[in-house]
């Protein structure tokens, strides 16, 4: 698993490492990130957030506490 930062316009697929405010709308830990959030963060004026990307191998924490 890769965990850090990473620009807003790379984040899109990523799982966001810490709950983040973007205007009025709080994005909880965990969230994987979409278009919708990525265009949010980016509106916002975020140029970097920490997110944890998967990779082969890996599980998601939900899975893996299931």
């Amino acid at each position: 698993m890769k965990f850090g930062p990473v620009s807003i316009a790379a984040s899109e697929g990523a799982i966001l490492a810490h709950s983040v405010v973007v205007g009025a709308r709080r994005l909880a830990k965990g969230t994987i990130l979409g278009a919708a959030e990525v265009a949010a963060m980016g509106a916002a004026g975020a140029a970097k957030v920490i997110v944890a990307q998967l990779e082969a191998g890996d599980v998601h924490e939900d899975a893996a506490a299931t």
